[in-house]
């Protein structure tokens, strides 16, 4: 061949590779094809999965019939057992869509090796033609990554991919729905926890305005187990409520239970309540344990029994009151106060909060609240006495107060409020030589250090002179 000639055919052959590159390069991508459709396997059930209107799975001696109903699809006709959505997903997905690996045998004269004797399941689909689809279902093959199966009316043996096989045996349990109610812990409104043998938690959402709950403080009132209500410390709770699982069903113990005391649900050993904004509720009864770490419980609102891990309720069992309230012996928003009357042993005070309102010179300016602070009679500086008054209801309690004290004050704080509930007096009464026992109202449920007393006492007496 001339030189020329074969420039002319190098060139076109380069001409042509180009073209196939770009073509390659700007073709429109390839729709992806599910792995269960690859070329060169065979079709062994495929329907519209919504033409399914009953399925059937026996094995293990076990019967599980599936009908659609109008709602959904309803097993063994109690419609009171909630099924797991994607679980019968998949489920309609392998009647629908399945294909077989490869065939192993085109007229096997012994199915005991496999499996198919006494297969493992029996699967059926009936389809709302009236077409009624059965499968075999054999063995794992050595690799256990397939199963072996046979189709009804067909000798061959196939293998299918191993979801197939797991679908196909399934129990019950497998198809179950296990969420449970749960709230928005964010959203809190209530909580209760009742305990044997501990003190019963009860809290519920403040439905008071104020400017403090702003800032996080005094959004929930303890009401129980301490005779006064208190708030809670929102950081701690929140901290607590995060501990606190999203609530699962482990195991399914009993549908219908008739003795419900063989599980200590009788008498349940915990109940826990608790309430969102939102309308989401949970309320669970718990039993004895199982099994080491598990524990018996039910809705209180359905009859099935089930199970959850102890473990994973930690923080139901360890939680105390003490942990959650607000430690101030006594706080209230300086605003609100018109007085303060402290009586010691040796000498008492009289603090007061004068205030006049100036008028706004201007129109669509607000009116100005001038206060002068008093000890005494005597006039005090704004900065000196709003640091008193800041120790003053900054005062912490250190633990609860299990003694019953006579209220003989060694120290008491009058408040005159002009809100409700208008006066609330604070006595502090020894209870050893560190610590006061703190009451409101009558009434002591905390401890409180004697030096923080003694520190506002001898700040007072400064600022009096």
């Amino acid at each position: 061949m001339k030189k020329s000639h074969t420039l002319i055919l190098l060139g076109l052959l380069l001409v042509a590779l180009i073209g196939t590159s770009i073509y390659l390069t700007k073709r429109p991508p390839k729709e992806d094809v599910p792995a269960e459709v690859n070329e060169g396997k065979i079709a062994l059930s495929q329907h519209d999965r919504e033409d399914a209107v009953k399925m059937i799975l026996e094995s293990k001696g076990n019967t599980l019939l599936f009908e659609r109903g109008e709602d959904g699809w309803i097993v063994n006709g109690d419609s009171s057992i909630t099924l797991d959505e994607s679980s019968v997903k998949d489920l309609e997905y392998s009647f629908s869509n399945m294909y077989s690996e490869q065939i192993v045998e085109e007229n096997p004269q012994d199915l005991d090796k496999y499996g198919l004797q006494k297969p493992l399941a029996i699967a059926t689909v009936i389809l709302k033609d009236g077409t009624e689809k059965v499968f075999y279902v054999g063995n794992q093959t050595p690799a256990k990554n397939t199963y072996y199966l046979m189709v009804k009316e067909d000798p061959k043996v196939y293998t299918v991919w191993m979801n197939h096989g797991n679908h196909f045996t399934a129990s019950l349990e497998d198809f179950r729905d296990r969420s449970l109610p749960n709230v928005d812990t964010q959203q809190l409104s209530y909580f209760k926890l009742e305990r044997q043998e501990q003190p019963t938690i009860e809290i519920a959402l403040n439905e008071e305005e104020s400017e403090a709950k702003a800032y996080g403080v005094g959004i929930w009132n303890m009401l129980q187990p301490y005779r006064q209500i208190h708030t809670i410390n929102t950081e701690e709770f929140s901290k607590q409520l995060e501990k606190i699982p999203s609530f699962k069903v482990q195991d399914f113990i009993e549908d219908y239970p008739q003795d419900l005391k063989k599980y200590g649900l009788d008498q349940p050993s915990m109940i826990l309540q608790m309430k969102d904004m939102e309308e989401g509720e949970v309320h669970l009864l718990f039993g004895n344990e199982y099994d080491n770490d598990n524990l018996y419980f039910k809705l209180a609102d359905r009859p099935g029994v089930y199970g959850m891990k102890k473990s994973s309720l930690e923080i139901l069992y360890t939680l105390e009151p003490f942990a959650v309230v607000d430690k101030f012996a006594y706080i209230v928003n300086i605003d609100f106060v018109d007085q303060i009357q402290i009586q010691t042993k040796d000498k008492d005070y009289s603090i007061q909060l004068k205030r006049e309102i100036k008028k706004a010179q201007e129109e669509g300016k607000e009116d100005e609240t001038i206060t002068t602070y008093f000890i005494n009679n005597k006039e005090v500086e704004e900065k000196p006495f709003k640091e008193l008054y800041q120790s003053l209801i900054g005062i912490m309690v250190d633990a609860e107060n299990k003694e019953t004290l006579e209220e003989s004050p060694e120290v008491s704080m009058a408040f005159t409020l002009n809100v409700d509930p208008k006066q609330v007096v604070v006595d502090y009464v020894p209870y050893n030589r560190d610590f006061y026992a703190v009451f409101r109202d009558g009434t002591s449920e905390f401890l409180a250090s004697k030096g923080q007393v003694t520190k506002i006492l001898t700040r007072l007496e400064e600022l009096s002179k």
